[in-house]
């Protein structure tokens, strides 16, 4: 046999080599990653969790007029840990999206108090915002009514109702 044949032979097998180590390594570094984002998803549903509270009166969340009663509040996230806040009406079977919520949403604070903060314009509540220890939300559009403002009378009563 000539020395081109086993040169030609050597340089086949050594493609075919190259071509296993490379699929290899691709699907090591697939499976890490899938491992890693995984974790991350687990690891945001343990942090994040369901809180609830019951209404003792009616409230309006931005156009919505809310009725009172138990209240279940609840982040629902996506791999990335962008996602949205969830308020779900118990008594009734309702639900509603409260707002969008980014990482800058998430934080962790031990001694934060879970709670829902209401503004109380004349008899009218509205929901304002929401602490809990893993998340922080304002509820944008939530002001004093215009009638409030002109009367100079004192400003809207803060009424904070905890979450369990």
């Amino acid at each position: 046999m000539s020395r081109k044949f086993y040169s030609s032979k050597f340089i086949q097998i050594r493609s075919q080599l190259q071509e296993v180590i490379m699929k290899k390594i691709i699907l090591r570094t697939l499976i890490l990653a899938a491992i890693a984002l995984g974790g991350s998803t687990l690891g945001f549903g343990q942090l994040t969790g369901t809180y609830s509270a019951k209404v003792p009166f009616d409230f309006s969340l931005k156009s919505s007029s809310m009725k009172a009663g138990e209240y279940r509040i609840r982040p629902v996230l996506t791999g990335s840990g962008l996602g949205y806040l969830e308020i779900i009406d118990v008594d009734h079977n309702r639900s509603r999206v409260l707002a969008t919520a980014g990482m800058s949403d998430y934080v962790w604070d031990a001694n934060a108090p879970n709670t829902l903060t209401f503004i109380n314009d004349n008899g009218h509540y509205s929901l304002a915002s929401i602490n809990t220890k893993t998340f922080r939300k304002s509820i944008p559009g939530v002001t004093a009514s215009a009638q409030v403002i002109t009367k100079n009378t004192k400003m809207p009563a803060e009424v904070v109702i905890a979450l369990n």
